[in-house]
C-alpha cells in the first residue's frame, strides 16, 4: 500500500513544487511514518531478527550484554 498522491499534494501547494518534487517528499514522509509505524507494532526487520536471536538463547540473565554480530548478520542476509 502506498500514499494517495492524489490525496496529499494539494497540502504542498505553497510550497510552490513540481508534482513530481512533491511527490518525492511523500514517498519520503510516507517511508518514515511507515518505519513508525513498523517498530511500534514489532514487525520492524530488526527487531524480528532480535527477538529470534532471543528466542534461541536460553539464557535469561539481564546482567549480561552479548553481541553476537556474525549471527544477526547471518539473520539479516538469510544465511
Amino acid at each position: 500500500m502506498g500514499p494517495d498522491y492524489d490525496k496529499y499534494r494539494p497540502l504542498l501547494d505553497e510550497f510552490n513544487l513540481a508534482d513530481d518534487k512533491k511527490d518525492e517528499f511523500i514517498d519520503v514522509m510516507w517511508a518514515l511514518l511507515d518505519s513508525f509505524v513498523a517498530r511500534a507494532h514489532g514487525t520492524d526487520a530488526v527487531q524480528k531478527v532480535v527477538d529470534k536471536q532471543r528466542d534461541k538463547t536460553s539464557e535469561t540473565d539481564s546482567d549480561d550484554v552479548k553481541s553476537d554480530e556474525i549471527t544477526m548478520i547471518s539473520e539479516l542476509n538469510n544465511e
